[in-house]
């Protein structure tokens, strides 16, 4: 989504060192056929379903690279090694279970 659109200069300043809205403007791109053609704003966010609001953020999470920044949002805080996961598991299988349709009398 983000390669979609390209920031561009105003009066010849670099956008990178501006900070304001009016600084830069944005360019939007649509993918036919191999080759991008260049759609309004609004036809752009309209095509994607998402709102200027969730393409803001994105923006604000580009590095000088152009990659988002990673994130720890998403994922779990407390991540349970594999080893531990194992050991687990071994313990369940190990002890013996009080139902056992063997050994129930009917």
């Amino acid at each position: 989504m983000l390669s979609l659109n390209k920031q561009c200069a105003i009066n010849g300043r670099d956008c990178l060192d501006y900070k304001g809205k009016r600084q830069c403007s944005w360019k939007y791109f649509l993918k036919t056929n191999a080759t991008k053609v260049r759609v309004y704003q609004k036809f752009f966010l309209c095509t994607l379903a998402i709102s200027h609001s969730r393409l803001g953020t994105s923006r604000k999470k580009l590095n000088k690279d152009g990659q988002l920044e990673s994130t720890l949002a998403h994922k779990s805080a407390t991540t349970v090694p594999k080893a531990m996961l194992d050991n687990v598991r071994q313990h369940i299988e190990s002890v013996e279970s009080h139902y056992c349709h063997a050994t129930t009398k009917s």
